[in-house]
């Protein structure tokens, strides 16, 4: 996916659409439906699913961080972060880990799985 490659790019659902052949409109509806979120939403989603493993290895600061996975601000990302996740940045790198049920993984019903890493999305081609 486009999304997970280039998470940090400033995507829009016109230039995603348009990546992929689509129409703005043909392309956000289709995603929808595929994957049970509109397309930004679930990019945000996997921006900060990303994020959390860079700080959960705890060898960076939040701003770079931020700055890594396409936020224009560590104020943005926190916002961002917490409204995601229900905790700050800082208290998600020293939190205990969640349960496997309690995984992002389990967003609606996926056509594809959520790489457990974020390099393991490196290679993938898909849209």
């Amino acid at each position: 996916l486009l999304m997970h490659q280039q998470a940090s790019h400033p995507w829009t659902v016109a230039t995603l659409g348009a990546q992929v052949g689509m129409s703005r409109a043909s392309f956000a509806a289709r995603f929808k439906e595929l994957v049970g979120l509109p397309p930004l939403v679930y990019l945000q989603r996997w921006r900060i699913l990303a994020a959390g493993r860079e700080l959960r290895r705890g060898e960076r600061t939040v701003a770079s961080v931020a700055a890594e996975w396409g936020y224009s601000s560590e104020t943005a990302f926190s916002t961002a972060f917490k409204r995601i996740t229900g905790i700050s940045p800082t208290q998600y790198r020293s939190a205990p880990l969640a349960p496997v049920t309690a995984r992002p993984d389990d967003w609606p019903a996926l056509p594809f799985r959520i790489p457990a890493t974020v390099d393991e999305h490196a290679g993938s081609s898909d849209a």
